[in-house]
């Protein structure tokens, strides 16, 4: 496997398998379980300590039932407002997961109801498409937490504390290669290709016609197609967004100034749940009350 940093600076990386070589081995049928007993995956890497951006992390592995009293697969229906960033860098997963809640239709392609049964057997199901098909994925329950507070390390759910489809999706894609370390940065249109199978499309907004690429954006949104988007990393900003990190995109609005000035207003979503956009246009202004819908908002202004 090669791992090759992004060309256009955006701090995420590609990943490449040299087909030369023998494949490695997929999980395409349910793990045989004795009755009364759980599944453990034993291909999948457990660390006693985890290294994220340079600082290690004394972690726990724990069944979901040992980490919140009473788990759950979903509370209700999946949403986006669900999906909460943990420590790992899988925003360029977790962005596309979001949008993907809002359409149960495909959403059940990937996920239903009966994916995981607590406290039964340990196994967690759900469908990726992988090398140009549908692929059965298996991966167990027991995830990272940090040790001592026994709080889950990586993805969780915003809604719900013990609401667990967020944490098993991404524990889902890192079993995909046994390991959290390995999904940590990609591109989110292999999250588009990996939750739907659709042919994604990657637009460097820096190369293109600003107007164009909104009116893009706008017709890609009425079409009912998923859009994110992702900031370069290296870059330092004032304005809330976030470097080196993927986004929902969730809507566009154009609108006139008085002084005939067009402006551009992008609604998105950040996948950690927090951390709005304070620029021009943001909630501390009255007028951003036209386009608020509980996400941050940023302003973009082509001259």
């Amino acid at each position: 496997m090669n791992y090759e940093e992004d060309p256009e600076g955006s701090g995420l990386q590609f990943w490449t398998r040299d087909f030369r070589t023998a494949p490695v081995p997929r999980k395409t049928e349910r793990p045989e379980v004795a009755p009364g007993q759980e599944w453990t995956d034993p291909n999948f890497d457990k660390p006693a300590i985890i290294n994220v951006n340079e600082t290690a992390h004394l972690i726990e592995w724990k069944r979901s039932y040992e980490i919140v009293p009473d788990p759950v697969l979903f509370h209700g229906d999946a949403c986006m407002e669900d999906i909460n960033q943990g420590t790992f860098g899988t925003c360029w997963f977790l962005s596309m997961l979001a949008n993907l809640a809002e359409k149960p239709k495909l959403m059940k392609k990937v996920i239903d109801k009966n994916a995981f049964k607590p406290k039964t057997d340990g196994i967690f199901h759900c469908r990726l498409w992988r090398f140009g098909e549908w692929e059965d994925v298996y991966t167990d329950d027991i995830l990272p937490v940090v040790k001592g507070p026994n709080e889950l390390f990586g993805a969780q759910s915003k809604s719900g504390t013990n609401e667990m489809w967020v944490s098993l999706m991404e524990k889902a894609l890192a079993g995909c290669h046994d390991s959290y370390s390995v999904a940590e940065g990609g591109m989110p249109s292999d999250a588009y290709l990996a939750l739907t199978g659709g042919v994604p499309e990657t637009v460097v907004m820096e190369y293109t016609n600003h107007s164009v690429l909104f009116q893009r954006i706008v017709n890609a949104l009425k079409c009912g197609a998923f859009v994110t988007c992702s900031t370069k990393s290296g870059t330092s900003l004032s304005n809330g967004i976030v470097p080196g990190h993927a986004y929902s995109l969730i809507s566009a609005h154009e609108i006139t100034k008085k002084n005939g000035k067009r402006v551009f207003l992008l609604q998105m979503r950040n996948p950690w749940g927090s951390d709005e956009w304070t620029g021009k246009w943001s909630d501390k202004l009255v007028f951003y009350e036209i386009f608020d819908s509980g996400f941050l908002c940023l302003h973009i202004v082509y001259t």
